[in-house]
């Protein structure tokens, strides 16, 4: 009653920190205002028996995927340092190349410079510093085969130098295009890491509404909006029980109940006395009665009560008999007010 009376009292009562929780987590329109206990609970119920939409964020696999780009990012990465090395190496075999070829290009215009080294073979050769015929075929063939070998050389390093700067052109287009994927996996990832993080922020907001929710079905449960008839029905059912309790209080009352037991008690005992004076007992010229307390047989003498329980009364004979007596005594008290 208290409960149904301050619910109606207080207008939303508990219910207004519920609306101010589902409309923080929502649930509710941010300007709902219940202007009594009844719209209150409306509100509450229609949130509860609503359909609960699901999370508005994608079900991709973003861990798996991630997990591919991740693989692949790597696989990448080794291969730009691998192309790197290529490249690294055709361009340290063209400068050595480069270097090379200057060299002999060099050392071949110094001895020319000095005539050392003729435009071409004569058929009567002489040496070249003092222009005497050489007789001997065999130093005119060295010097053939050595100024050959030296033409072919720079031949060669000049025939390779457009063969390494096309492979060296290949490697780095090749390099640009994988970096260029690199690039896409890196946009990848940071997509994906943006999208976990809204889907984290949805679950988040999914998981306070559903502990709303849950506190508004407590509520709602344990709850109820009493009617003015209600309220009105309880009122009367309380005043009958308090008027029982009332009545009940006062039958319960220790001092009626305690003077109402040694009254009855007292009737009891009369009819020891007597039931005991006629076999005879021991002390039976006295009153005898039950002590309640003590639960035993008590004979009133001039020297003072004489308890069973503590030997006053001692032969055989008076306690089988007033055991006896006791018996009787009590069974004739329940026939004559008819208890059972």
């Amino acid at each position: 009653l208290d409960e149904a009376r301050l619910t109606r009292q207080l207008g939303v009562g508990r219910a207004a920190g519920l609306i101010a929780d589902a409309k923080d987590a929502g649930l509710l329109p941010i300007d709902t205002v219940p202007t009594d206990a009844g719209e209150a609970f409306r509100l509450l119920t229609e949130i509860l028996n609503a359909e609960e939409p699901p999370p508005r964020v994608d079900t991709v696999d973003s861990a798996s995927e991630a997990n591919g780009l991740l693989e692949r990012r790597t696989t990448l990465r080794n291969s730009v340092r691998e192309l790197n090395d290529k490249i690294h190496g055709l361009e340290e075999f063209a400068r050595v190349d480069s270097d090379y070829s200057d060299e002999l290009n060099e050392h071949r215009a110094r001895l020319a410079s000095i005539g050392l080294i003729p435009d071409a073979i004569d058929e009567h050769p002489a040496c070249p510093i003092c222009q005497t015929p050489l007789s001997d075929p065999g130093v005119h063939d060295a010097l053939e085969h050595n100024l050959g070998r030296v033409s072919r050389r720079l031949e060669l390093a000049q025939r390779d130098q457009p063969r390494v700067s096309a492979a060296r052109a290949g490697l780095v287009q090749e390099r640009a295009q994988v970096r260029a994927e690199l690039t896409d996996i890196e946009a990848a990832l940071d997509a994906l890491a943006r999208t976990d993080d809204i889907r984290a922020t949805a679950q988040r907001a999914w998981d306070h509404q559903s502990f709303v929710r849950g506190r508004i079905a407590q509520y709602l449960d344990t709850t109820t909006l009493e009617t003015d008839d209600t309220i009105q029905s309880l009122e009367r059912t309380i005043e009958t029980l308090e008027a029982q309790a009332e009545r009940l209080s006062d039958a319960l009352d220790p001092e009626a109940l305690r003077s109402r037991v040694d009254s009855q008690l007292a009737i009891v005992g009369r009819r020891m006395t007597e039931l005991a004076r006629s076999l005879p007992l021991e002390h039976s010229d006295h009153s005898v009665r039950i002590d309640p307390y003590r639960l035993t047989v008590v004979a009133d003498t001039p020297e003072g009560p004489a308890y069973m329980d503590a030997g006053a009364i001692g032969s055989g004979m008076s306690w089988v008999g007033y055991h006896l007596t006791a018996y009787l005594a009590l069974q004739h008290f329940f026939i004559e007010t008819n208890r059972p």
